[in-house]
């Protein structure tokens, strides 16, 4: 099975989202981002938040000292441990933390190492931006490590906390082929910015409302940390799973049909794209085979147009999520024969329903032989949505590689048009001229 190498050097478009692997995260940025009000939480959270500002904003002359200064008041939002300060020893393998909360993990027995070995935050602090030597990631793999079996089972999410002297950061990190991580909060600063806004209701100034937003992030971080005890420790080995850590996106319901289940197969690149089986709801008896595509963009109205038109991927699902915060887009699996050629019939089609769309002010965006499918008898079917849109409204993204076969001129940013579609088409179908 080919799952593709994740290396932690990778650019973020070539890996896959942490949030498609555990709802966590996404519950995570879901509640941070809902609005709230002063009286949502206790007047002690709002006194321990004042004195961490007070406490950040000072000068201590170690780490050591930022810690004990600051330790008891992260304990009081998130717990005993999350800035103890800690040598860490995990099956012969020593790591030094800033802080740490282990879980219980169900998958082990009560007398096994393992059941008490995973953490579900690790904290790493230094003394001011840009001091100290703190890689989240990498003690993190250390630990991962040893979970040879829990690896099997999950995606073993877990949230990383970086404190860079008077700032917070917050991450989510899941282990897949490799330790995955993905920023939830951006350097959060513990020292209140200079007023700018109006003071929302409520607050007496715009301190205390900084205070405020403060309690809200570790409130809604304790809530997320409360809810993976709970997943841990009701880990049980799968019955029968293919892929493990799959995405837990795993269950739609089309319109008038009944929920259709997803059972995941492989992850066919780096990203986010899995070949899976639908079965259940108005599919037919047999599973059927499909791919399974996370992603932040997709032109749904473009799809079903050249799907009317027979020139596109069968649709099973293709909705934004909540749960995810994607798009999730489920088609057929098409499997082009080898060495397969477009017939004339099926150009000419793929050519009027190329026109259709255009007269619908949209366009495609990507027409290069990857995103065409030929059937049996020759037929294109587009099979990538990503970047359509709008006519001279959608553009080509800024990590674009402009040697890579598109319009001659096209640029980084550029807006996609009607024309460099036609121009896309023409070199498709010269492509084959050549060929032959």
């Amino acid at each position: 099975m080919h799952r593709g190498n994740i290396q932690r050097s990778s650019l973020y478009p070539h890996r896959p989202p942490i949030i498609i692997f555990h709802p966590v995260f996404q519950a995570f940025l879901s509640r941070l981002a809902k609005p709230f009000k002063s009286t949502d939480y206790s007047r002690d959270d709002f006194r321990v938040a004042d004195a961490l500002l007070h406490k950040a904003a000072q000068y201590y002359p170690s780490k050591a000292d930022r810690r004990f200064a600051l330790g008891h008041l992260f304990t009081h939002f998130l717990g005993s441990g999350v800035l103890g300060g800690a040598m860490l020893d995990r099956g012969g393998h020593t790591l030094e933390s800033d802080g740490s909360l282990p879980v219980i993990c169900g998958l082990y027995d009560v007398v096994e190492l393992g059941r008490w070995v995973m953490c579900k935050i690790l904290t790493v602090m230094s003394n001011g931006v840009g001091l100290g030597d703190c890689d989240p990631m990498e003690k993190c793999e250390k630990i991962y490590a040893l979970l040879e079996l829990l690896r099997q089972v999950s995606c073993m999410p877990a949230f990383l906390i970086a404190i860079s002297g008077p700032s917070i950061s917050i991450s989510g990190a899941t282990y897949l082929d490799g330790v995955v991580s993905g920023r939830l909060l951006r350097c959060f600063p513990m020292v209140p910015p200079t007023a700018s806004r109006k003071v929302q209701a409520g607050y007496p100034s715009s301190r205390d409302q900084h205070v405020g937003q403060l309690v809200h992030i570790l409130r809604v971080l304790r809530q997320c940390l409360d809810e993976l005890d709970v997943y841990y420790s009701q880990l049980k080995q799968p019955l029968d799973s293919p892929l493990l850590p799959a995405p837990h996106f795993q269950t739609f319901t089309p319109p008038n049909s009944g929920p259709v289940q997803l059972r995941y197969l492989e992850r066919i690149d780096p990203r986010a794209l899995f070949l899976a089986e639908a079965s259940g709801g108005s599919l037919k008896q047999q599973p059927t085979t499909c791919i399974v595509k996370f992603t932040t963009q997709y032109g749904k109205a473009a799809h079903e147009l050249m799907l009317s038109l027979d020139v596109a991927a069968p649709l099973l699902h293709c909705s934004w999520e909540p749960s995810v915060g994607m798009w999730v887009v489920i088609t057929e699996f098409l499997e082009e024969p080898e060495g397969a050629t477009p017939s004339a019939e099926g150009l000419e089609r793929l050519r009027k329903a190329l026109v259709m769309l255009h007269e619908k002010g949209l366009v495609f965006g990507d027409l290069r032989a990857p995103n065409v499918m030929l059937d049996k008898d020759g037929h294109p079917r587009l099979i990538d949505f990503d970047w359509s849109g709008v006519d001279g409204e959608a553009q080509y993204p800024g990590s674009l590689n402009v040697d890579a076969g598109f319009p001659e001129g096209v640029k980084r940013c550029d807006f996609i048009t009607a024309e460099h579609d036609r121009i896309m088409l023409k070199k498709y179908e010269e492509s084959f001229e050549k060929a032959e």
